[in-house]
């Protein structure tokens, strides 16, 4: 029986805990140096345990999870291009929105490559 590991999931799964860290930084940081719209804090608990269950299950190593993260990347891809052309103007918020999208595009990239280790 051939086992096989990617090792590029782990690797992803990092990226994806650190989008999830931007996003919690995003929440703590922009209130107190901006005055946008907060975003209720459920949205933000939901935002997070969102990308954090997809970095655990792709810490997981399930096959699935990269086509999971392709449609969150179109998400994100969504989200930044309203904030860059809409009404914020808070260059924290950009800043980090855009990094949150290279962050996760990388992340999917490495997913689809195949980099396999074999398990004895």
């Amino acid at each position: 029986m051939n086992n096989t590991v990617n090792l590029n999931y782990g690797k992803s799964s990092n990226l994806i805990f650190i989008v999830a860290g931007l996003i919690f930084f995003l929440q703590l940081v922009v209130p107190l140096i901006s005055k946008n719209e907060v975003n209720p804090i459920y949205l933000v608990v939901i935002n997070i345990l969102l990308v954090g269950g997809v970095g655990f299950l792709v810490r997981q190593g399930y096959k699935w999870t990269k086509y999971f993260t392709l449609l969150l990347l179109v998400l994100y891809l969504i989200e930044v291009t309203a904030i860059l052309t809409g009404h914020i103007t808070d260059l924290t918020t950009k800043v980090a929105s855009v990094s949150q999208l290279l962050l996760l595009t990388w992340a999917t990239i490495i997913l689809f490559v195949n980099l396999k280790k074999k398990v004895n």
